[in-house]
């Protein structure tokens, strides 16, 4: 393992030797940009058209963007570019299903190659018609996925996964929604599921804006957790690495949410009840109105305190139904009330 950490140094230093010495030789910045593109081994844009009828879009690359336009057509057009040398692409419809496959040859020794390829050259353009409802199961290894439309666009179930890379949605109605990246984040916006939403990122934040979703599912194993002005009947979620922040929401049912190191902020939102639990990491909860909270907060390492008392380490009531239990290993607790 030494010898190829050895090896790979001398590689990278290499070619910072020789980028230096090219410049000093009048190669411009332009020119030296230009001599580690690799964009010319794609050669010209292609187009693959198809008027059969499809109602499901399956997606499966490995080195590219995906990005979606719902256009004015009648047709699905895909605009793409390949590899002189390693790309295969293959493209389908059969029952209905538009299948659309790139794989990417693995090349011995390509950590040697130290050219890049413009986003532009990587990315996967899906035109679809305006008036079609479609089912989409996106997926790529490398890049990210991008549903994001002017207006409000109606879909059926939406099925989205990057191995590496973020995932992007705004502006969409649809039954389900199932996001996930293992590198990257979450952003949605302005959004309405009918039933379950789940979104899981492993090292990358999730941020829900203006959402209305029946249940809420999220998990972050290193990464925020951010919801602006969401509407659910429920959420649960855990991160292992991260804060949770919820502001100006409402949730018909119960909020419940855990974290291992990472505070809990809550501002502004409606809850029949909340369970928050944190082992590292400060929870607070600021609102218009609390008189109808009935408390279960502890914390063994910290200080409760409501509307600035202090109320030691543990602090519970029998009146009240907004059950707000709260437990904390190293962390403060603070329940506000604001205009």
């Amino acid at each position: 393992m030494k010898v190829l950490s050895k090896i790979l140094g001398v590689l990278i230093l290499l070619g910072l030797v020789m980028a230096v010495a090219a410049f000093f030789m009048g190669l411009d910045i332009a020119g030296l940009r230009g001599f580690f593109n690799d964009d010319e081994a794609y050669g010209e844009m292609l187009t693959e058209t198809t008027s059969e009828t499809v109602d499901t879009i399956n997606i499966d690359v490995e080195t590219r963007h995906i990005i979606v336009h719902m256009v004015d057509s009648d047709d699905i057009s895909v605009t793409y570019y390949a590899h002189e040398s390693r790309d295969t692409w293959t493209f389908g419809v059969e029952s209905g299903v538009y299948t659309i496959k790139q794989k990417e040859k693995v090349v011995f020794f390509n950590f040697m190659n130290y050219k890049y390829v413009s986003q532009e050259v990587r990315s996967l353009h899906l035109y679809l018609p305006q008036d079609v409802i479609f089912t989409f199961d996106l997926s790529t290894s490398v890049g990210d996925i991008r549903l994001q439309f002017d207006q409000d666009t109606i879909t059926d179930d939406l099925t989205l996964s990057s191995n590496t890379g973020s995932v992007y949605v705004k502006n969409v109605s649809a039954p389900s929604m199932n996001l996930t990246t293992n590198t990257g984040s979450i952003i949605l916006q302005n959004a309405t599921v009918h039933g379950a939403l789940d979104a899981q990122s492993n090292t990358g934040s999730i941020s829900l804006t203006d959402l209305s979703v029946s249940a809420l599912n999220l998990d972050s194993d290193t990464g925020s957790i951010t919801l602006t002005r969401v509407e659910a009947t429920s959420l649960i979620a855990s991160v292992d690495t991260g804060r949770v922040s919820i502001t100006d929401s409402e949730f018909i049912d119960d909020v419940d949410i855990s974290t291992s190191t990472g505070g809990i902020n809550i501002t502004h939102t409606i809850a029949s009840s909340f369970d928050l639990s944190t082992s590292t990491g400060d929870v607070r909860i600021t609102s218009t109105d609390t008189s109808n909270y009935r408390y279960d907060l502890r914390t063994s390492t910290g200080t409760i305190r409501i509307n600035g008392d202090n109320q030691g380490n543990r602090h519970s009531t029998s009146t009240g139904t907004i059950l707000v239990k709260i437990y904390v290993s190293t962390g403060d607790i603070t329940i506000s009330t604001t205009l």
